[in-house]
């Protein structure tokens, strides 16, 4: 419940974003066996954005090469253009 008084959710209201590591690290995305080039922009333990050369459909499942890290799926969350967030699903 936000408080009319001063506008702000009271602590404990919300759930914290978790923290984000900025990358700029080349990276590579599956769908449907296609391969699409994509940047990791930042990175959480939740999840991902990611600038991409194609447009994506939110909740789409895509597969994210992540160098020698392996894949991991990814359920794309939301798009903005050419930048597009997810969720990893191994962790739901």
């Amino acid at each position: 419940m936000i408080s009319e008084k001063s506008g702000v959710a009271p602590e404990g209201d919300f759930e914290q974003r978790p923290t984000r590591i900025a990358l700029g690290l080349e990276a590579s995305l599956v769908i449907a066996g296609e391969h699409l080039t994509a940047t990791v922009l930042d990175i959480s333990h939740r999840g991902v954005r990611l600038r991409v050369s194609e447009a994506l459909i939110v909740g789409e499942t895509v597969e994210l090469e992540l160098g020698r890290s392996g894949f991991v799926m990814v359920r794309i969350s939301w798009t903005n253009g050419n930048e597009v967030g997810g969720v990893f699903l191994d962790l739901e």
